[in-house]
C-alpha cells in the first residue's frame, strides 16, 4: 500500500507543478556570513553538532569562516566557504537566502 502511494505521489509530482510544490521542500539556509540562524535550525531540528560536523568534513574549523551553510532537500548539509561576487545563481532557490539573483 505504501509503495503504491509513493508511486502515485511521485507520478503526480512529475506531471503537476502544484503537487510538486506541495510535497517537495526547498533548500534552507542554516548559516549566513558566519552567523548561525538558530531559529531556522530549531524549526528544522538541526543541532549545532551537526553543523560542526559538516564544517569539519569540509576542512573548516571556524564557522565564522563560512559564507553559507544550506540544508538540502535530501537532508544533506552543504557548506560554501565563499560566495563569488553578487551573482549567486546556485543559491537562488534556497529559502530565506537574502541575496536573490535579479530576474
Amino acid at each position: 500500500m505504501l509503495i503504491f502511494l509513493q508511486f502515485i505521489i511521485t507520478t503526480l509530482s512529475a506531471r503537476f507543478e502544484t503537487v510538486k510544490y506541495i510535497v517537495t521542500n526547498k533548500p534552507i539556509l542554516l548559516l549566513f556570513k558566519g552567523e548561525i540562524l538558530y531559529d531556522v535550525m530549531k524549526r528544522e531540528r538541526i543541532t549545532k553538532d551537526e553543523l560542526f560536523a559538516a564544517a569539519r568534513s569540509n576542512g573548516v574549523t571556524q564557522l565564522e569562516d563560512l559564507a553559507v551553510v544550506v540544508l538540502e532537500t535530501t537532508g544533506d548539509i552543504t557548506v560554501i566557504k565563499k560566495i563569488e561576487g553578487e551573482n549567486a545563481e546556485a543559491l537562488s532557490t534556497v529559502s530565506n537566502f537574502p541575496l536573490k539573483q535579479a530576474e
